[in-house]
Parts: C-alpha cells; structure tokens; sequence
C-alpha cells in the first residue's frame, strides 16, 4: 500500500519553497558592537566594560585636548546615555573596536580582514548598518552641522587608544546633516582623512534632513554593495535622506566610528550598532517543496 501524503503536509512544503525562491533575499546576520551605555555588571562608562559583562561594548575617546564623557541616565527608554561636553568646535570623538588592538572586544580577527575590523564582504545586497540615538541638550542658536561616519584608522602604530593622539588618517564613509537654525540639508562622503581636511569626495547630497530641537533622533549610515560600487545611504529617524555611490575606490575595512559637531553645544548619544548583513544566494535548482508537491500528486494518482 502506497501511503498519500496528507494536503496539509504538502501545503507545508510549498511555504517552505515559495520562502527559499529566488528573490526571497535570506540574510545572516551579524552584530559587531551595540553600545548602550547601561550598567551591566557594574558602572557603565565611555570605556570598553568587557571587564563587567558587557561583551557589546567599544571605547570611546576625543582627538583633541577638548572635551569630556559623562554617562547620563536620560530616563524612558534609552535609559543611560554617553554625553560628550566639547568645550568648542570641531571637536572629534572616536569609537575604536578593533579587537586585536585596543579594546579587548571579543570578536577575534578572522582571515579575511586579519585584525578584527569590521568587513564589508564582496556580493551584491551584503551591506554593513551603523545606527545611533541623538540628541543635542540645548538648541542650537546658529547655522551648524553635525557629522558620523564609519572609518579605517590607518595611522601607524594602530588605532586610537587615548585621548589627543590626532590620528587623521581615516578612511571611510560618513554623513553631514544641518543643524540649528539652517535650511535642511545632508550628504554623504567618502573621507580620506574623517571629515574633510581636503580629503574628502560629495558622493550625494539633498535639501532634506535637519536636528533643530532637543529630541532623541534616530540615525543611519548604510553601506550597501550594488552593481556599480558601494551605495552610502543616510537616514533620519527612519527617513531616507540622501545617497550616493562610490564607484572608483570603495572602502571595505572599518575599525572606528567617528562623530563630529561644528557646535559647541553638549550632545548624547546611545545604542551605537554596527550591523553586518550578508545576502544568503538562494538555491537556483528547483526547490525540494515543489518535488514533495509532484509527489504528493504522483501518489494520489495511484491510489485512483
């Protein structure tokens, strides 16, 4: 006797391979740090608290002989936050998780980068994702712009791991957006050394995105690979703002993110993630489910 496969048992195997067709885009996912400033285990700081638990963390310092770092309890949702008190403009704070180097970060480096920084894979759709809350603590009364970004530290002797070392040799990616009392505005940039000093390439511009207030903000750098080279995308609270493509000499290593106001103005910041999505190709054969299908029809036949 031929047993028939039950309907329920083919409808099953039909979801299975409608989800793994072509098109479906399945991606694994992998987180590199996710700073919350939180007290797990013991005090939250700007540091790497690996030592207290949490395995998530970077470390955090300024670049110049400005500026210092408080953790603060902003309450709601965001619980703590790390504000940063510049003292004056232009000052640049730098998050390091090179693992090998610095910040004792658990994820060790692999062969395909060698020192722990974050990848870029080559294929189309894989992308990485830096996101972050922000908020200014005071408006700010004048025209200014606020600047993040994701960089390969590659001055020699390796990363940042003090405050005032003046390392400028970052090459990467990061986003512009207008603030206080300016028209709206953003752009996105490929900086060889952080955030211009002649160094820097306008990828893509728009008159939309502007942080006129004091409210929590949610920001966006993503770096995707298409056809022609790496798509820089910036997104405000959810909203694409602007993008552009590098197409001559994409960058694919990364080791810090850096942040940069042109005010003076106190700012926070929480839950700085960097998200690595890789593309899983799906199966160009037939899908099994449609072969389970065929032979749940194949034995009803012969049951007839």
């Amino acid at each position: 006797m031929v047993r028939l496969i039950s309907k329920r048992a083919v409808l099953a195997a039909t979801i299975v391979a409608m989800s793994a067709w072509p098109g479906g885009a399945a991606h694994a996912d992998t987180v590199y740090f996710n700073d919350t400033f939180e007290n797990i285990g013991g005090t939250a700081t700007r540091d790497n608290d690996t030592a207290a638990g949490n395995t998530a963390d970077i470390a955090w310092f300024t670049n110049g002989n400005f500026g210092t770092f408080t953790v603060v309890n902003a309450g709601g949702a965001n619980g703590n936050m790390l504000e940063f008190s510049p003292g004056t403009s232009n000052v640049r704070i730098a998050g390091v998780f090179d693992a090998d180097v610095s910040d004792n970060n658990p994820r060790a480096g692999t062969a395909s980068d060698g020192d722990g920084n974050a990848v870029l894979p080559v294929g189309l759709g894989n992308r990485l994702e830096l996101s972050m809350d922000f908020r200014f603590n005071a408006a700010i009364p004048n025209p200014r712009a606020w600047n993040f970004g994701l960089f390969e530290d590659t001055t020699a002797g390796g990363v940042v791991t003090a405050d005032n070392l003046g390392h400028n040799a970052l090459l990467g990616y990061y986003a512009s957006l207008n603030t206080g009392t300016a028209s709206a505005g953003s752009s996105v940039s490929e900086g060889t050394n952080s955030f211009g000093g002649g160094g820097s390439t306008t990828l893509g511009s728009a008159a939309s995105g502007l942080i006129s207030d004091t409210a929590i903000h949610t920001l966006k750098l993503v770096l995707e690979n298409v056809a022609t080279g790496i798509n820089v995308q910036f997104y405000l609270d959810n909203a694409l703002q602007t993008s552009g493509i590098d197409t001559t000499s994409p960058y694919r290593n990364f080791n810090t993110v850096a942040i940069q106001t042109t005010s003076s103005t106190n700012y926070r910041f929480d839950n700085v993630k960097l998200l690595q999505v890789i593309v899983v190709p799906a199966p160009a054969a037939l899908p099994a489910g449609l072969g389970l299908l065929s032979l749940g029809m194949m034995h009803r036949r012969r049951r007839r």
